[in-house]
């Protein structure tokens, strides 16, 4: 049953473009979820061996990434809740950067085996980015359609000019529209639009 959760939790962090592995500490990953696969199979930054093991593409980063895999493993049962270890994995080919975080494998602050010290190794794709569900937001505070486009407009960036242009009306409408918005989401600013979003996405 325990495992179950993690599978379902690891499927759930799809939809934040997260990617996880729950490693032995040798590297070999036991599982990963979708996020992770993808990640591997690009291969542009990290990928599995013929041993089924994490590899970094760099050298110097790979062998950092397997001492700190080994070291939160070593620690595990002695003490399973550390804190985090993070290596940045830069390119030279223009990739966005990839960030690994190394760390513990528990559940309420235990480990979670007797007799396997796991390590949970989070890939985060600085270049992917989650897709956020405007609808649910729109949907939630009966938004009109003109003001569900503009708010799709605006959580992405625009500016009141952009989305004037965008939709072919005067900016006076959208400044409208946009203290519409405000008023029925009950937000004093369009960063609290971005945070209601973020908010509402998230699962």
């Amino acid at each position: 049953m325990q495992n179950l959760k993690y599978l379902a939790v690891l499927k759930v962090l799809d939809q934040l473009a997260v990617g996880l592995c729950i490693v032995q500490p040798d590297g070999c990953v036991v599982v990963r979820n979708d996020e992770a696969a993808r990640a591997l199979a690009a291969a542009d930054q990290i990928e599995l061996n013929d041993q089924g093991e994490l590899r970094l593409l760099d050298p110097a980063l790979n062998e950092e990434l397997h001492a700190r895999i080994r070291s939160v493993g070593d620690r595990y049962r002695a003490t399973p809740r550390c804190e985090p270890s993070l290596i940045v994995h830069d390119t030279n080919t223009g990739a966005h950067p990839l960030l690994i975080e190394v760390s513990t494998l528990t559940h309420d602050g235990q480990a979670i085996s007797d007799d396997s010290n796991f390590v949970l190794v989070t890939l985060i794709d600085s270049g992917r980015t989650p897709a956020f569900r405007t609808d649910r937001v729109c949907a939630l505070h009966g938004l009109t359609q003109a003001e569900s486009a503009v708010f799709q407009l605006l959580v992405n960036g625009h500016s009141t000019r952009e989305i004037a242009e965008a939709r072919g009306v005067q900016a006076e409408t959208v400044i409208s529209q946009v203290k519409s918005i405000l008023h029925k989401t009950g937000s004093r600013e369009r960063l609290d639009l971005v945070r209601l979003l973020i908010n509402l996405s998230t699962f």
